[in-house]
């Protein structure tokens, strides 16, 4: 969680500031503006045509698109971060919750708080957070791709061929981790795949080998202590 903590918060405000340096510079109208009033100066019998002048910024639609994702990948970091922090505040109120008693009640205390971080579904919850670090950084991406297009078409290849690569890369490691269930390269998105290749195959999903392990010291005590109440 401190990864994705640390991370989260880099990239918005690496975001923060590329939406700072999308929007228009108002010192440009400032220039037409003082254009205009020495071409008034200089020829005050000629007609200046000024119905052209405005204030608002036209916006293309690659411009559009381009903050689109950008303020969209900055939704998603945000969350990311704020789940991330809420993520951390669970796992040290699970591993603080100690209990009291004999060892025995200690083990079922804790077993039992186990069994609700499993009911409950957090390992899931936890990987949604990497999974919108994981999309905010593609829209981030995205949005350098537009962005560069329309400055300078040479250097957005360089741009798109690289956001492509980490996408390959990612998709790669998904589906070798679905064809070798025991390969280390485990992503949020395998097991759906697995589930999808299991309906269409037959065979059995990847295991989730990331988040929280269920093996615990204390299961057989506590497995004992109810068997023998």
């Amino acid at each position: 969680m401190g990864v994705i903590l640390t991370f989260a918060g880099l990239l918005s405000a690496v975001n923060s500031s590329f939406i700072g340096g999308m929007q228009p510079d108002p010192g440009n109208t400032t220039n037409v503006l003082l254009l205009k009033l020495i071409q008034i100066t200089a020829n005050p019998n000629s007609v200046h045509d000024i119905s052209n002048l405005s204030s608002s910024e036209n916006y293309s639609s690659l411009t559009v698109c381009m903050q689109t994702f950008a303020y969209t990948s900055l939704v998603f970091s945000v969350l990311a971060a704020s789940g991330a922090v809420l993520g951390k505040q669970w796992l040290n109120s699970y591993k603080a919750a100690r209990g009291r008693g004999s060892l025995e009640e200690r083990c079922m205390q804790r077993q039992m708080k186990l069994d609700g971080l499993e009911k409950f579904h957090l390992r899931t919850l936890m990987q949604a957070f990497l999974v919108f670090l994981q999309i905010a950084l593609l829209l981030f991406s995205v949005s350098l791709c537009i962005k560069t297009w329309t400055e300078r078409v040479m250097i957005s290849g360089f741009m798109i061929f690289g956001t492509a690569s980490g996408v390959v890369f990612y998709l790669w490691t998904t589906a070798v981790s679905v064809w070798s269930p025991h390969s280390p390269f485990w992503t949020p998105g395998s097991k759906p795949a697995g589930a999808i290749r299991k309906v269409f195959t037959g065979a059995t999903s990847p295991p989730n080998t990331s988040g929280i392990s269920r093996g615990c010291g204390c299961h057989g005590a506590s497995r004992a202590v109810v068997t023998g109440a």
